[in-house]
């Protein structure tokens, strides 16, 4: 015949350990821990006891659930908030790459136009020194 087991948590590791029915009542030595535990009698459950335990689980199931959904949205916000500054400097990254631009188009214009003046007078230069050359 099997020998039932005695499965109970560790007062010292918290581990859930097992020893054979035949040793309840007496001192033994965590195999996870090394630390000494009472191995408890065994008992039999109050079926209403099992009940309370299953809404006991439940209830800290339903905690966790809902502790990690709030954590998944606290993540979710701060993703989104990090998002929204990244959009925030790439906005104006291209304002100021919009107002470079718009720059660099009116200094080349005033080039143009300044070249255009100095092609003039380069001109008017080239039309006095004919002149010159003639009368000289």
């Amino acid at each position: 015949m099997r020998d039932l087991k005695l499965t109970f948590r560790c007062e010292g590791c918290e581990s859930m350990i097992a020893f054979p029915a035949s040793e309840a009542g007496m001192i033994r030595e965590c195999p996870e821990c090394g630390g000494w535990v009472d191995v408890p009698e065994a008992t039999r459950r109050d079926p209403s006891e099992s009940q309370h335990t299953l809404a006991s689980f439940q209830e800290e199931l339903n905690k966790r659930y809902f502790e990690e959904n709030v954590r998944q949205q606290a993540e979710k916000a701060r993703q989104i908030e990090t998002t929204d500054r990244h959009q925030e400097w790439v906005r104006q990254n291209l304002e100021r790459e919009s107002a470079s631009l718009a720059r660099r188009e009116e200094l080349l214009e005033r080039e143009a136009r300044l070249v255009a003046c100095f092609e003039r007078i380069a001109v008017s230069f080239e039309a006095i020194l004919a002149k010159w050359a003639k009368n000289v």
